[in-house]
């Protein structure tokens, strides 16, 4: 499945920009150190709350700030410029040359010019961390990394996404950079525990996963050639979001997988008419066909409607089974194990579905048969009578059968998730 990581917009930084601007000019009035030593602003001489040591502006900083911000009010940039690079001339402090460069990024990002709004923006957020004040580097750590990441600043950008990380922002803006800047750069097995994070804090909020994090972490996996990861992140990606392509996708896979048996294959094909999915014309073919050649007539009636081929219900055939399955259930308590599940196979295809839990409950007594398969149909029976807290459970017991068992058994456990509703679906990601 293909991430398209969207390139951080000139756009998007400009709006954050103006909101800089004008706490920073507020900020460079109220913080500037005059002759006497006094902030002016401040009354009997209070500094700023918040500040670290050195967080002040000498007035031959301030002044051209203050210039700068009337021209920047104004949308002035090019006047804005000249006394903005004054400003930085004049900075002697770290804390002064910060504040100059987030005028100066502001400043160009406005005017177009990304070259040096992103030199600007990475000065500012090299600062010492120390020096940096709290309400400061949220903005100043989200910018630079924006930028970086659009200059293919690779290393620069981790860093300043991980420092924004530490923040612990919730605005989508600094989340979108975090996680953009994480597919990225980061090492996959990195970037892969912290999409994993992000998805297990917004299901344990009741809320669903950003999609575009669910196929970060699985591209994170393809990188890894952990396959059997992926196909774990897309049944989270089935149970968040029910995405038909996404059903066709993992239908393919368990019914390629090798190995697989003939049942197995009904199996995947009943999940699909479960869920009210489309079916692939190849898929209709090989469910109709096989469940035919079982003898399982039901599931190969659905196959035909479905649009399958290669094989014809036999109306006639189906209607005599039908007439004589009461007397078929009848003989279920006299017969094996094997008698009972092919009976119970038969009454699920005709949806006749607590008659068919019964004798798959049976067969299981009986014994002699491969328990997967019974215990399959108990769950299936037990979907379909909206039992959904014990279908999850009795998928959850279907042991052995083929390569695919197990994950035509998962798969069908989220389907049942999915139709028990969004309580359940956000309670528990595969």
């Amino acid at each position: 499945m293909k991430v398209t990581t969207t390139r951080t917009t000139l756009a998007a930084l400009m709006i954050a920009a103006s909101s800089v601007v004008l706490a920073d000019v507020a900020l460079a009035q109220r913080e500037t150190t005059v002759s006497d030593g006094v902030r002016a602003g401040r009354p009997n001489g209070q500094p700023a709350e918040r500040q670290p040591t050195g967080a002040q502006l000498s007035s031959a900083v301030a002044k051209p700030l203050t210039a700068a911000q009337t021209a920047m009010g104004q949308k002035k940039w090019a006047e804005a410029l000249p006394p903005a690079k004054a400003a930085l001339g004049a900075a002697k402090t770290d804390y002064e040359k910060m504040k100059a460069n987030q005028f100066l990024t502001s400043i160009y990002i406005n005017s177009g010019d990304e070259a040096n709004a992103t030199a600007a923006a990475e000065i500012a957020a090299d600062t010492p961390a120390d020096v940096i004040p709290a309400e400061d580097k949220q903005t100043i750590y989200y910018t630079a990394a924006a930028l970086a990441n659009n200059a293919k600043h690779s290393d620069k950008a981790l860093v300043y996404v991980k420092n924004l990380i530490a923040l612990n922002p919730t605005d989508a803006s600094s989340r979108a950079v975090i996680t953009q800047v994480m597919y990225n750069t980061a090492p996959p097995a990195e970037a892969i525990a912290f999409f994993q994070k992000e998805i297990d804090t917004a299901v344990a909020a009741g809320r669903k996963p950003p999609r575009n994090v669910i196929d970060m972490k699985l591209n994170s996996q393809i990188r890894l050639k952990d396959n059997a990861g992926a196909e774990r992140t897309l049944e989270e990606a089935l149970l968040h979001y029910n995405s038909p392509k996404d059903w066709e996708q993992m239908y393919n896979v368990a019914i390629s997988t090798p190995g697989i048996r003939d049942i197995d294959a009904v199996m995947v094909g009943r999940l699909n008419f479960a869920s009210g999915n489309p079916m692939s014309k190849d898929n209709a073919d090989l469910v109709g066909q096989t469940a035919q050649k079982l003898a399982l007539y039901g599931d190969a009636q659905i196959a035909a409607a479905k649009g399958g081929t290669g094989f014809t219900p036999d109306v006639k055939r189906i209607a005599g089974d039908k007439a004589t399955l009461p007397q078929q259930i009848a003989e279920g308590q006299k017969q094996n194990g094997i008698y009972n599940v092919k009976l119970a196979e038969a009454l699920y295809g005709y949806g006749m579905y607590p008659q068919a839990e019964t004798a798959a409950r049976l067969a299981l007594t009986k014994g002699g048969i491969d328990n997967s398969e019974a215990q399959m149909l108990i769950a299936m029976s037990l979907y379909h009578q909206g039992k959904y807290a014990e279908a999850e459970a009795a998928f959850g017991q279907v042991q052995g059968g083929s390569p695919a068992t197990a994950r035509i058994a998962r798969l069908w456990t989220i389907q049942t998730k999915i139709k028990a509703g969004p309580a359940t679906t956000a309670a528990a990601t595969p």
